[in-house]
């Protein structure tokens, strides 16, 4: 992680608290959120990729089955 980056990071955690919007809109979490702010750039990769992938699983599981309508029935819509 580049130096600039974590420092505008870690000011957003400093100044908005870890459980920003932004920041979770990036896959950091409270957890990740306090690695990052401590150094710990290892455990805050792990836990952030652990996110991101559950996040990846959680979008796309319902693109993947097949006979899962992902549209709102015609009825729904008129």
């Amino acid at each position: 992680m580049t130096e600039d980056i974590q420092k505008k990071l870690v000011e957003l955690i400093q100044r908005d608290g870890t459980e920003s919007q932004i920041l979770k809109s990036h896959c950091i979490d409270k957890n990740s959120a306090e690695k990052l702010v401590n150094a710990e750039f290892d455990q805050f990769l792990s836990l952030r990729g652990k996110l991101m992938e559950a996040t990846v699983d959680q979008m796309s599981s319902p693109l993947a089955a097949w006979g899962v309508n992902d549209r709102p029935s015609i009825n729904h819509i008129l």
